[in-house]
């Protein structure tokens, strides 16, 4: 009776754990697509803004944000937006929109690191369950012995490694991702300030021309 309830204890945990597992490679697989390349191709849009600002075809520029699906268009567009009603809070305008999409590339890692940081628990939770149980089975037989505690703990065990493996894959993953993002951020931060100079750079002397 005790291996039964062991058993079916470790079965819940063993769903529990491979949901954890599904999630996490959820996780990982739609940021990395969300984050492939984005540097380079955020790069190569940065210079296509650039270049027709000094130009001066601000409205070109314009365009291409609206047309753009590169995270940093929605930068670069509420810049232009700012720059109509409001020339004096273009700085703050594209800081605060920048930082939006900065937290916008976080998105799910909560979830890599409550996995990271959870999953060995329950796996210990069902090795603890299982040592209960076979220290149970032994007072109700009245003996004891490695093959009376065996039958209880070995299934519990393969729930531990896999809720360890899986907390590995999870932290890596959520560590990897996190450094990504920082660089990203950076990256964006000196992105927008170069928008930032060569726009206001392009008003400045079409203010003086006219």
């Amino acid at each position: 009776e005790a291996i039964s309830r062991t058993a079916a204890t470790d079965g819940w945990l063993l769903v529990l754990l491979g949901l954890w597992s599904v999630a996490g490679f959820a996780v990982i697989l739609e940021r990395v697509h969300s984050l492939w390349n984005i540097y380079e191709h955020s790069e190569a849009f940065k210079n296509r803004i650039l270049a027709a600002i000094e130009k001066g075809e601000l409205q070109s520029a314009a365009a291409l944000c609206e047309a753009s699906t590169v995270p940093l268009a929605d930068v670069f567009k509420r810049g232009f937006d700012v720059l109509r009603t409001n020339p004096a809070k273009l700085a703050e305008a594209v800081a605060l929109r920048r930082t939006s999409v900065v937290q916008d590339f976080k998105r799910w890692l909560w979830l890599l690191g409550s996995i990271g940081s959870t999953a060995p628990f329950v796996g210990l939770f069902g090795t603890v369950i299982g040592i209960m149980d076979a220290f149970h089975s032994m007072s109700q037989a009245g003996a004891g012995g490695f093959k009376v505690v065996a039958a209880g703990i070995s299934s519990a065990l393969i729930a531990t490694a896999i809720g360890i493996a899986i907390a590995l894959l999870a932290v890596m993953a959520y560590n990897y991702f996190t450094a990504r993002i920082n660089q990203l951020a950076l990256a964006y931060r000196v992105m927008s300030e170069e928008f930032i100079l060569s726009l206001s750079s392009a008003v400045g002397a079409k203010k003086e021309a006219s």
